[in-house]
């Protein structure tokens, strides 16, 4: 059966590397100033706030690189690309923000009969932005996309009779891939039916990298799931 596969690129991400190095240098100038300030006054608490805003930095560094290598172009080691690069930078923030917060409780219950405040929303927090990142590592759908909406749309597109094994996941955070056997009803030659689906998953859904695999009418998979294998 015919099978085929694209790849459509976003725009060029240049504005956002712009803005992180910005945020970098921004991070860093008021981690020096208040670090200044600190060391002239005697105030702990700025001192304290440097080194967190220093964190910040770093994670933002950490970030920036992500995005560059995120550009590479795919070749034989990584043949989607280097897209998740970013995904794993995300991983490595939020999990230094765990081992952050988990140091922080264990400091509060050694302070219980201390009077001082524990940062324990940090916790909290990670754990929300870090969500996020287990989905796209996990192969999740995106967030917001409707697959029954998406079935429905594949399935108006004259010449398909069926769809089923359809897989839809995040290839990386701002792309989303598709796969999926579609069973053609005879009615139009298999190449036009190819291409109207890949412009209206494109068009319609934002899916950048989709692989159909084209059943002729009497020769589907039986007993095949809708999703999944």
């Amino acid at each position: 059966m015919p099978h085929d596969h694209s790849h459509h690129h976003h725009a060029d991400l240049d504005s956002g590397d712009k803005r992180v190095v910005w945020a970098v240098v921004v991070n860093i100038l008021l981690t020096v100033a208040q670090i200044v300030a600190g060391v002239v006054s005697g105030s702990l608490a700025l001192i304290a706030d440097a080194i967190h805003n220093l964190s910040d930095a770093l994670s933002l560094v950490i970030a920036f690189a992500a995005r560059r290598i995120g550009k590479r172009p795919a070749d034989a080691r990584m043949t989607f690309g280097y897209g998740r690069a970013e995904v794993v930078a995300a991983l490595v923030n939020y999990t230094t923000l765990i081992v952050v917060a988990i140091y922080l409780a264990a400091e509060g219950i050694e302070r219980l009969f201390n009077p001082q405040q524990v940062e324990g929303y940090i916790l909290w927090h990670s754990w929300l932005g870090g969500l996020p990142v287990i989905r796209v590592l996990m192969l999740g759908a995106p967030e917001g996309t409707d697959l029954n909406a998406v079935l429905s749309a594949l399935r108006s597109v004259p010449g398909v009779a069926d769809i089923h094994h359809v897989h839809l996941w995040h290839m990386q955070e701002h792309e989303t891939a598709l796969e999926a056997h579609v069973v053609l009803d005879g009615s139009v030659s298999a190449e036009p039916v190819k291409r109207a689906v890949k412009d209206l998953l494109r068009r319609q859904f934002d899916v950048s990298h989709s692989v159909l695999e084209l059943e002729a009418p009497g020769s589907e998979c039986a007993d095949a799931q809708v999703v999944g294998h």
